[in-house]
């Protein structure tokens, strides 16, 4: 199901400022799964889906401290992933200098709910732990949604926790007469084991910022501001298991207190996301609207006013002709998206980035 919606008037300048970024080569998208990052991948100019399928066997990027288990997407690793994972640095899209990485984030539960009605149709996410693969039709029922809910939760949880502790371990000093070389056996001994089950479930405060405190992402949107940027997201292909899931947590308080308590700086990244705050502490102060500012000195023309689509004429070929004037018409609102595109490749629409 493709959500498509027109472009809201109030929250232009934050949908100028996404697309500026989906058609700057410059820029790089870091991709937190489960966020809309593949509808961004569809129009941005450079992703790391891109970069990464570049290569013939992707998996030798990896090497140092990673255990990779069956079938691992590269670009879902965290930025400090990359790096224990002594990443190759010509495959890694966000060693650019000149780039302005930008990411999209959710609340942490709806992300989550849409993980696991995702689930039902990859049977390659889903965790051994919880029984043989479901079909989806058979998580309609709420009760039924209910137990496997609780047992995906559990794997979240667990997965994290070994995960947390296996990092640990690497940034570890043993005590020894010989710490040095101790510590070179014990990071040989341990490895970081990532599988595409634990970048969905990852938190994504992860992504933001490495928990040595490196900042990840430059520019911070919520999920919303792809529907109000009019960016074609696919919603869960299986709304109704969706439903059901949803409808299981609300009715049972003590599950959905786990999952808050597993995502709670996940909240709070959302909380200050969603408020126009920096992500973190440690990012610059004024959150997205400084970066507002300093983007719109770069084409003031265009973040004044929304772009335009007006029909062609009737004799002409099939499709949209884009305009500069003040606003979008209703019964073309739908479209957008294609009409943002085609101004901002249009030099007389204030010209190309």
């Amino acid at each position: 199901m493709t959500a498509r919606r027109a472009i809201h008037p109030e929250a232009w300048p934050y949908t100028a400022l996404l697309w500026s970024l989906m058609l700057d080569a410059r820029s790089r998208l870091l991709h937190i799964p489960k966020t809309g990052g593949t509808a961004v991948e569809r129009i941005a100019l450079v992703s790391p889906r891109s970069v990464y399928e570049a290569w013939d066997k992707p998996k030798r990027l990896l090497r140092g401290s990673c255990d990779v288990s069956g079938l691992v997407s590269l670009w879902h690793l965290t930025p400090e992933q990359q790096a224990v994972c002594d990443h190759e640095p010509s495959a890694n899209p966000y060693l650019h200098r000149a780039a302005h990485v930008y990411c999209v984030v959710r609340e942490p539960i709806s992300r989550f709910v849409s993980f696991f009605a995702y689930a039902c149709k990859a049977d390659f996410v889903w965790p051994s732990e919880c029984g043989p693969w479901p079909e989806c039709q058979s998580l309609y029922n709420v009760t039924r949604a209910a137990v496997a809910l609780r047992c995906f939760a559990n794997a979240a949880v667990r997965a994290i926790h070994e995960y947390r502790q296996a990092a640990h371990a690497l940034q570890a000093n043993p005590a020894s007469e010989d710490g040095v070389h101790a510590k070179r056996r014990a990071r040989h001994e341990t490895k970081l084991r990532l599988s595409e089950f634990l970048m969905h479930v990852q938190p994504q405060s992860w992504y933001v910022r490495a928990p040595v405190g490196h900042r990840s992402c430059e520019h911070a949107f919520t999920f919303e501001d792809l529907r109000r940027a009019s960016v074609n997201y696919t919603n869960g292909a299986h709304w109704r298991s969706t439903r059901a899931a949803v409808r299981a947590l609300a009715d049972d308080p003590p599950l959905r207190a786990m999952l808050e308590k597993l995502y709670a700086a996940d909240v709070q990244l959302w909380r200050r996301v969603e408020a126009r705050l920096p992500p973190t502490r440690f990012h610059s102060r004024g959150g997205l609207n400084a970066s507002l500012d300093r983007w719109r000195q770069r084409r003031p023309q265009l973040w004044s006013r929304i772009p335009a689509c007006a029909p062609r004429p009737p004799r002409a070929k099939k499709g949209l002709n884009c305009t500069c004037t003040a606003c979008c018409s209703a019964e073309l609102g739908a479209h957008g998206g294609r009409c943002v595109r085609c101004t901002f490749e249009r030099d007389e629409c204030s010209g190309k980035l």
